[in-house]
């Protein structure tokens, strides 16, 4: 019989380390941080072995894929690896955006920025010429392409498209492959789409602004106003209110072509009152258009259309007022946000479509509401699944949470960084943790919620703001 005194206690530091790690990686991230203080066992289980964080990261990148380009640029696929510690580094800082995103708190770090000049390449007598004949300075449109991580930003008479990840400008599509300049553009899986004043569409490569197809209307047509790619659907709306579907085809080589306009019926009939009517019919170039699968909507001034897709509703529309000037708008899911000019973000949803035309009165009051600080009028938004992100005329940003949008009135957080007050931030983009945007300065701005640094956030105090602001 053995005695009591030959027998060893196990414990658990004394199993092989590839069982403790995979104990461990059982545990959750507070319990994790507790156990690397344990002891030199459980912390180099840990923190000494890169393949132990690796794993946490690939599993949480199959959990959410959306955090697969903050992964990419991390280096998680790397193929000579990272040390242990940058693995690490990767997982919780994954782990803080799942939790906190694009809003800090008092517990997470404020994002790092950083302030790219778009100017610095151009031409300054382009921009002269620029500046006597349009409104629009600096950047003053974006458009951010998730497949690639790329950047496409109108900067006066041309497109800089911008590498997210390295945060460099890759090429420029010159005024001569925009048909001098275009008219409004859009940016999706590797093909630029161009509208000009005389109703053409061009498909060029981004890259080489190789031209791939040219759309030329059969009759004369009018300028084309906005336009955007979803899937392999094209949507545009010409200056009198008009909207056309055109598919897009993509062919082997890069090559791509678009079918034969269909035209979608806007009839404004006899229940739509007569200055309705004549406002949206008329001749107006400061028109704006975003589209589902479902739907599309249209605005122009005070007012929005809102029109279904499917073929089996064809004619039915669904019209909204705004109080002020409709500048900007953003159709996402069965909601649609657009931002006014008297610093109100509006959040319409969509039921469902009626025959014909569907009167919303009183939309104002119908809606969720959130106004921007001092009411600066707003002149950018985007929208994910989590967060609405809108710019306004005075270089702030404002981040609201999507689920208690219109809760409070109020943002949930404002970002006075990056931009300087009194710039107007024409354009917003947002991805799983980062913002983009671009200002009258010409001023391409990311905020970078993965990348996270300590410190107060520099910008003007807030009664300093609103003396300013009371200025005015």
């Amino acid at each position: 019989m053995t005695s009591s005194s030959s027998l060893r206690t196990s414990h658990f530091s004394d199993l092989p380390p590839e069982i403790i790690e995979r104990v461990l990686l059982l545990l959750d991230d507070d319990t994790l941080v507790a156990a690397e203080s344990v002891c030199l066992a459980w912390r180099d289980a840990l923190s000494g072995q890169s393949a132990f964080y690796r794993q946490k990261c690939l599993t949480l990148r199959a959990q959410y894929p959306a955090l697969t380009p903050p992964f990419r640029r991390g280096g998680l696929d790397l193929p000579e690896g990272l040390p242990a510690h940058k693995f690490r580094s990767l997982y919780f800082g994954a782990r803080r955006l799942l939790r906190h995103g694009l809003t800090p708190d008092d517990s997470a770090d404020l994002p790092t920025v950083r302030v790219l000049d778009c100017l610095s390449s151009q031409n300054p007598v382009a921009w002269e010429e620029w500046r006597r004949r349009y409104n629009y300075r600096g950047v003053y449109d974006m458009v951010y392409d998730h497949a690639s991580a790329t950047l496409a930003c109108s900067v006066f008479d041309c497109i800089q498209v911008w590498d997210s990840d390295s945060c460099r400008c890759v090429a420029v599509v010159g005024p001569e492959s925009l048909d001098k300049g275009g008219s409004c553009f859009h940016f999706s899986d590797g093909i630029l789409a161009s509208g000009t004043i005389s109703g053409k569409i061009r498909l060029l490569d981004p890259l080489t602004s190789e031209v791939l197809y040219w759309y030329q209307p059969l009759q004369p047509a009018h300028c084309i106003c906005d336009l955007k790619i979803v899937g392999d659907t094209l949507l545009t709306v010409d200056c009198y209110g008009n909207a056309c579907v055109r598919k897009l085809h993509r062919h082997g080589g890069g090559a791509a072509s678009l079918s034969q306009e269909e035209h979608l019926s806007l009839p404004l009939d006899e229940d739509c009152p007569d200055d309705v009517r004549h406002d949206y019919r008329k001749r107006e170039f400061e028109r704006l258009l975003d589209f589902t699968e479902d739907f599309a909507v249209t605005t122009t001034r005070q007012h929005l259309m809102i029109f279904s897709l499917d073929k089996a509703k064809a004619g039915s529309e669904v019209y909204l007022n705004s109080r002020r000037s409709v500048l900007c708008c953003k159709a996402d899911g069965r909601d649609i946000f657009w931002g006014e000019q008297n610093g109100a973000v509006c959040r319409y949803t969509l039921h469902d479509f009626s025959p014909g035309l569907q009167w919303v009165r009183d939309t104002w009051d119908k809606c969720r509401k959130v106004m921007t600080r001092f009411t600066d009028n707003v002149t950018s938004l985007d929208v994910s699944p989590d967060f609405v992100v809108i710019g306004d005329v005075n270089g702030e940003i404002h981040i609201c949470h999507r689920h208690t949008f219109g809760h409070t009135g109020q943002p949930d957080y404002v970002l006075e960084t990056g931009h300087c007050y009194g710039a107007f931030v024409w354009c917003v983009q947002i991805d799983a943790g980062r913002i983009f945007s671009g200002d009258s300065d010409g001023k391409l701005v990311v905020h970078d919620f993965w990348k996270s640094s300590s410190g107060s956030e520099k910008g003007q105090p807030d009664e300093k703001k609103a003396k300013q602001a009371g200025d005015v």
